[in-house]
């Protein structure tokens, strides 16, 4: 077993997982690709890159 991984299991209402599927493959997706593709988006939503950092830092400076 691979200590950097983690096995996720959970349970859904099968009417929502099969709609669900059925929208992301039309795109060429999977279920656990589009899940984990959704947790690195919203981390990188909430990460603020080093651009946004630097500028915060520039206005506590100016200000």
């Amino acid at each position: 077993m691979n200590p950097k991984t983690v096995t996720c299991s959970f349970k859904m209402d099968r009417e929502l997982y099969n709609t669900y599927k059925s929208v992301i493959t039309k795109k060429g997706a999977n279920v656990k690709g589009d899940i984990i593709q959704h947790m690195i988006n919203v981390i990188h939503s909430e990460t603020p890159n080093v651009e946004t950092k630097m500028e915060a830092i520039e206005e506590v400076e100016e200000g």
